[in-house]
């Protein structure tokens, strides 16, 4: 997956509603998403 793919991706609302939804028992999970996104961003 991109960087560019992974950070837009961090940085949906929906994509982060989705995961609220999906996994109720891990409310870190669209900060990791965020944190893989922002370190993908800084390897380019």
């Amino acid at each position: 997956m991109s960087a560019s793919l992974k950070w837009a991706l961090a940085m949906d609302d929906e994509w982060a509603r989705i995961h609220t939804e999906v996994f109720p028992d891990e409310p870190e999970l669209s900060l990791k998403a965020v944190r893989n996104g922002l370190e993908a961003a800084i390897e380019r």
